[in-house]
């Protein structure tokens, strides 16, 4: 499993199980909120995606219990999705090193994902916060 997150102020941060992994409302609460999101400092917003595990009972009410300030991102708005771009990069820098083995193409996710610089993720959300969220309402919602 790979889970990452960006900020455009403490950059980003990339979470890889190298194992066969099942992902749960109690092991996505204790592997990312309870290891990357909590240690946060500051006032931020969490966006996730709508999977399960990261809208289950479970997780929501841990979130409110936590003071975690999160919002669930749109399934059918992928171009507001502030990490899509990212992603996109990510498997653009993956492909070109042409991993062959499982212990190669999870280090070149590493290698790669070292290489997104702080600019580029700050580019990145301020892309779609700015250009791409005013697109959207100049079509209001439709295909921008």
């Amino acid at each position: 499993m790979i889970w990452g997150g960006i900020s455009i102020v403490f950059g980003k941060m990339l979470f890889i199980k190298k194992e066969k992994y099942a992902i749960n409302a109690q092991v996505y609460i204790r592997d990312i909120l309870q290891g990357y999101i909590e240690p946060l400092d500051g006032d931020y917003t969490f966006v996730q995606d709508g999977a399960t595990a990261h809208t289950a009972r479970q997780t929501m009410e841990y979130c409110r219990e936590n003071g975690i300030d999160v919002k669930t991102q749109s399934p059918k708005s992928p171009d507001l999705n502030l990490i899509e771009m990212i992603w996109a990069n990510l498997k653009r820098k993956v492909e070109k090193r042409r991993p062959d083995s499982k212990a190669r193409l999870i280090a070149a996710i590493q290698e790669s994902w070292d290489e997104i610089s702080f600019e580029e993720v700050q580019n990145s959300i301020l892309k779609v916060k700015n250009e791409r969220a005013r697109q959207v309402i100049e079509a209001q919602g439709e295909w921008s």
